[in-house]
């Protein structure tokens, strides 16, 4: 029983501790997500061209990316092409990407790793 008790505390405790990494990696992501959308909304200037024509080209885009360093938010926001609405020409937005996940509201392209929202754009979206 005592064994049992104890169990069940340290059950608990890792319980708190996995919730609070939960909290603390929510803050982290609202806190990024508020820097890139007040980047985009200021008019940070990003390479939305060329797009990416074939699997060829779309991989060394991405190579690109990943030279950068993982924090580089500003690097990754220039170099994918992001921007806060649909694609001008054929209007083709996050939402419809293969790599957004509109829960998180997040792009999981492990090179970008950054917050998305449906009605944004970049040069690595795919159908």
């Amino acid at each position: 029983m005592v064994q049992a008790l104890a169990d069940l505390m340290g059950y608990a405790e890792d319980k708190r501790e996995e919730e609070a990494r939960r909290r603390a990696e929510r803050k982290r992501e609202e806190a990024l997500r508020i820097q890139v959308t007040d980047l985009l909304a200021n008019g940070l200037e990003t390479q939305v061209e060329p797009i990416p024509e074939d699997n060829y080209q779309f991989a060394m885009l991405v190579d690109e990316l990943g030279r950068l360093d993982k924090d580089d938010v500003v690097g990754k926001l220039v170099v994918s092409g992001y921007i806060d609405h649909p694609h001008p020409e054929n209007r083709q937005r996050c939402l419809e990407c293969i790599y957004y996940k509109p829960r998180r509201r997040w792009c999981v392209i492990d090179e970008i790793d950054l917050p998305a929202e449906a009605e944004w754009w970049c040069r690595l979206w795919r159908m």
